[in-house]
């Protein structure tokens, strides 16, 4: 548990003193703001219930979707549930579902069921940032419990114990106060160079723009596009884009903007020059409509 930041220690504590004590629900919702905070924690108590070796032990099964997508596919729910009922290599089965916004009708109507009635010694754990997305039979099925949103200060004060304090304040306002997200973008090396330029979009003007964008050439231009695509959202957001031409000129950048991330994952041929011009005079003229 010494991995999970304070904030969580409660919730992964109840659950443990729950299984001392014989009584932990079958079933268990974990929901959090940031769906990494709420699987933190569900893969924590997955390693206090099967030891320290989860990723070796054939009673941990661990359901998400497939990737490129959103959803959890029923055959993916079937595989698991007949996996639960066959006899268990250790004492328990452990299965965690993440995150179960992706489950559509049909696998969550599959797992129903097995919800209600598990085989036994088996705990199914539940992530969710968006409970209200979850069929209510889900829901019912299941013990909820919230894993707490830590305050700037709190996270601020654990991402410091690994990394520079100058960067967590800008990799946290990068990324919307979402804490894991921010510490994903602080450890990647690849990014570091996104950091360093955020707070040049805040500086950028007509009279600079040619000298700033100079700095920019030695990023990935698919990172580029998605670090003018964060800034514009979250300056959007804190203007709460009042007038209709605020409005205007926040969609229409944003169509450009995209237009452009689309086109470099295309491998469309473009200049990197025309590429970096397109998206500075996109968001130099959403900052003039503001």
């Amino acid at each position: 548990m010494s991995q999970l930041p304070p904030w969580s220690q409660p919730v992964i504590s109840e659950l443990i003193r729950l299984d001392a004590s014989d009584s932990l629900p079958h079933a268990i919702l974990l929901q959090a703001n940031e769906i990494a905070s709420a699987e933190a924690v569900a893969e924590a108590f997955a390693q206090n219930l099967l030891g320290d070796n989860t990723g070796l032990v054939p009673d941990y099964h661990r359901v998400t979707p497939e990737e490129g997508k959103q959803t959890i596919s029923i055959d993916s729910i079937r595989e698991v549930i007949a996996k639960v009922h066959t006899t268990a290599f250790t004492q328990r089965k452990v299965v965690l579902l993440s995150p179960s916004e992706g489950l559509a009708r049909a696998g969550a109507n599959a797992l129903l069921k097995t919800l209600e009635a598990p085989p036994p010694a088996t705990t199914f754990l539940l992530t969710c940032a968006h409970v209200s997305q979850l069929l209510p039979t889900i829901i019912s099925r299941c013990q909820r419990y919230t894993v707490p949103t830590p305050t700037r200060a709190m996270a601020t004060s654990w991402l410091e114990t690994e990394f520079d304090a100058g960067r967590v304040a800008t990799a946290l306002e990068m990324m919307g106060e979402n804490v894991y997200q921010a510490k994903a973008l602080l450890a990647n090396e690849e990014d570091a160079g996104v950091l360093s330029l955020w707070h040049d979009l805040d500086a950028l003007k007509l009279t600079n723009w040619t000298e700033l964008t100079q700095k920019w050439q030695k990023l990935p231009l698919i990172s580029l596009a998605d670090l003018f695509l964060r800034k514009l959202y979250l300056s959007a957001r804190q203007s709460m884009i009042g007038s209709k031409n605020k409005q205007q000129g926040y969609f229409v950048c944003w169509d450009t903007l995209c237009e452009v991330k689309q086109q470099l994952l295309n491998k469309v041929p473009l200049s990197e020059q025309s590429v970096i011009e397109k998206l500075t005079l996109s968001f130099l003229k959403f900052k003039a409509s503001q």
